[in-house]
């Protein structure tokens, strides 16, 4: 846990959607960009940095992770933006700094550099399918996995592929399988 590297100088910054990216761009003063702009250029402090919209789910997220990588060449990449909670003391709202994030569709583990004062605990699941029912959030408990997204370990193993150190920060936007939990405790189902 710690800083960026003293010898880092760019940082490519990776979020899904326009609604994620907008408070960085407000957080590091860099200005609105043109409609759904793919990438946003400035400078934070000493670093360059590019904002780069990878678009919904692994696919989209490993193709923007790669070209982003070859392109800008990058010392340390950051992805951020939402998950969904699985362990139910994470609250919507909470910041959570995985130590692993799992690919679930390949079982491949990649494994963040944690930055800044949160210290890296929990197991976050990449995957392109919404977990929506209760036996689909009992099966990720069941697997140790916290919270589940749909692009960080695209692009966590591009960079480990790449040798690029990355991070990576998700607030918890919701609980996964939330409806469906909700009607069974009101027994609807």
């Amino acid at each position: 846990m710690g800083d960026l590297a003293t010898s880092a100088r760019r940082v490519a910054i990776f979020t899904p959607m326009p609604s994620e990216r907008a408070p960085l761009l407000k957080l590091a003063g860099l200005p609105k960009p043109a409609h759904r702009a793919a990438v946003v250029t400035g400078t934070i402090g000493r670093f360059e940095v590019q904002i780069h919209l990878t678009g919904i789910g692994t696919e989209a997220a490993a193709r923007t992770a790669v070209q982003a990588l070859a392109s800008f060449d990058p010392d340390h990449v950051i992805v951020t933006g939402i998950a969904g909670g699985v362990d139910p003391s994470l609250h919507v709202g909470a910041l959570m700094v995985p130590e692993v994030v799992i690919d679930e569709g390949s079982g491949r583990r990649c494994h963040p550099v944690a930055i800044g004062p949160q210290p890296a605990a929990g197991v976050l699941s990449t995957s392109d399918v919404l977990v929506g029912d209760v036996e689909g959030v009992e099966r990720l408990r069941s697997l140790g996995i916290d919270a589940v997204d749909m692009e960080t370990a695209a692009i966590g193993l591009a960079c480990e592929a790449a040798g690029v150190a990355w991070s990576t920060f998700r607030a918890i936007s919701d609980m996964a399988g939330a409806s469906a939990l909700d009607e069974r405790v009101m027994g609807v189902v």
